[in-house]
């Protein structure tokens, strides 16, 4: 491949061509370094595997003597990927045909075509592979403090979730993703980082309407009977874990303002007739474990309070009701002014 500048501008950056003499197709591409990058284009080209296949198949067609590099503007390396779409767009070689660009975006792979085959062989090639723990030790290092998202737009969030919406995983894929995360532990650390990321977290108003609204009238499938018995597996061992890690809510006490909070979330929020109806018919027939002796010495102090607070209620009423100077009532009326209390002679007459 013979160049076509001059040697001293080999060693900077900028916008490069390919040219095939034999027919004038083009190849545009940007280099921070010339030299190297024209090396590693003959590097893939010799071995049969540069990443454009058009241009592979060129080389393989015509011979690397067919070919020129040349150099069309150097750039700073800022500017580099602006100034390869304006060349790629004003000589169109990545077109089919005209060029031997296959992306036609300058920077990335969007708009590359991949055909049924490609998609084919990649997903055979990731089948089945597995990393050793060393290597995904490296991976997890070689990517931390790197994982930073840019922050979506209203307009990226609402295309993100119109193309989501009505989408549903087949029974396959659920049951892939649940052998995925089956028996897999979370050490304490990431236990503590999830927890400390929950932390604060409040949902606003608007969040809460639109999670019930999305859940209202949604009915969910009957647990198989293995899954149930997963769950039942796992309810137990995570009571065992409490109980060995002292985390167990038994016998905790609330504060005030989380039993206000609790009696606040709900009052005034009655159930409808199908509600009810279902607490009925789950709790039919069921039978519930004896109570505890520190159970029961807590429901009999209860009921003795409750007791006493109802029994003063009544007296106070019945008090009310017998004292003249108590405020007016259904039970105790004002006098009528229509008929003034007798006199005393008047009395003495009668």
């Amino acid at each position: 491949m013979k160049t076509v500048s001059k040697s001293e501008h080999m060693v900077r950056g900028g916008i490069y061509r390919i040219t095939n003499t034999a027919n004038g197709k083009c190849y545009i591409g940007s280099a921070i370094c010339f030299k190297q990058r024209k090396a590693e284009h003959l590097k893939g080209l010799r071995a049969g595997n540069h990443h454009s296949v058009r241009l592979q198949r060129a080389y393989n067609k015509y011979g690397e003597a067919s070919f020129t590099f040349t150099i069309l503007i150097i750039c700073a390396p800022k500017d580099l990927l602006m100034y390869e779409q304006v060349f790629l767009d004003h000589f169109k070689s990545a077109v089919p045909g005209l060029g031997y660009n296959i992306c036609p975006v300058a920077g990335n792979s969007m708009g590359r075509p991949v055909t049924d085959e490609f998609r084919a062989n990649m997903s055979k090639a990731k089948k089945g592979q597995k990393y050793s723990p060393e290597a995904r030790a490296n991976m997890n290092q070689a990517r931390k403090g790197k994982m930073k998202y840019r922050p979506r737009s209203k307009a990226h969030k609402a295309a993100h979730s119109a193309a989501l919406t009505g989408y549903r995983h087949t029974d396959e894929a659920k049951e892939n993703m649940a052998n995925s995360h089956r028996g897999k532990k979370r050490s304490e650390q990431t236990k503590a980082n999830m927890s400390a990321a929950q932390l604060g977290h409040d949902v606003s108003e608007e969040t809460r309407a639109k999670i019930g609204q999305a859940n209202r009238g949604r009915k969910l499938a009957p647990f198989s009977a293995e899954r149930i018995a997963r769950m039942t597996e796992a309810n137990r061992r995570n009571a065992e874990l409490r109980v060995a890690n002292g985390t167990t809510t038994k016998g905790r006490k609330l504060s005030e303002e989380t039993k206000a909070r609790m009696s606040a979330a709900k009052a005034n929020k009655p159930k409808s007739q199908e509600h009810k109806d279902k607490l009925s018919q789950a709790l039919k027939g069921r039978k519930l474990a004896p109570f505890s002796p520190e159970r029961i010495e807590r429901m009999r102090q209860a009921n003795i309070k409750n007791g006493e607070a109802r029994r003063q209620k009544k007296l106070t009423a019945f008090e009310s009701a017998r004292d003249p100077f108590s405020p007016a009532s259904p039970t105790n009326p004002p006098p009528s002014p229509a008929t003034p209390f007798p006199t005393p002679d008047q009395a003495s007459n009668s």
